[in-house]
């Protein structure tokens, strides 16, 4: 059976991910939620229960982590999680709320690793097309793509804008 990936940050990425996932029943559709609190997800926990889920799977993964270290510690244990997934599920199509966030574009990274053919999807809710985001200073922009490249891997990709990966 075909897969899906849906990586969601956000409550409005979760509902247009169940919208999209819900439209798409030939597939086995995989709700991964990232960057949530270490403990106490709601919204993780009403999904698992709701017996009528569009998703097959789904899986949480922490993101809110004290100090730097602690951080990159963290986030490499993710990634390792995320890839494994990848690996187990082999989604076709990997859907997002944030193609800036890392674990996309990590998930992204490992999946055309495996099948140049797997395509990543921009889900709209609408906060950024129309409230947009504040543009960051070029020499902070840079020295941050400079140091996720250092501290997580060359695959690591800042769009110009929300969307706009080339992923």
């Amino acid at each position: 059976m075909r897969c899906s990936f849906y990586i969601v940050s956000k409550l409005f990425n979760l509902y247009v991910a169940m919208a999209i996932a819900s439209q798409r029943r030939n597939e086995k559709a995989v709700v991964v939620f990232v960057n949530q609190p270490l403990t106490g997800n709601k919204d993780f926990e009403q999904l698992k229960s709701w017996k009528n889920s569009p998703f097959h799977e789904s899986y949480c993964f922490a993101g809110h982590f004290p100090g730097s270290l602690s951080k990159l510690k963290q986030r490499k244990i993710v990634f390792k999680a995320i890839k494994e997934l990848i690996e187990c599920y082999r989604p076709e199509n990997i859907f997002t709320g944030n193609d800036r966030r890392m674990e996309f574009q990590y998930a992204m990274h490992v999946a055309c690793k495996l099948d140049s053919s797997v395509k990543g999807h921009y889900m709209d809710e609408g906060t950024f097309t129309y409230i947009g985001r504040k543009p960051k200073n070029a020499i902070s922009q840079h020295l941050d793509n400079l140091l996720k490249k250092i501290s997580y891997g060359c695959w690591w990709q800042e769009p110009t804008t929300i969307g706009a990966s080339s992923l």
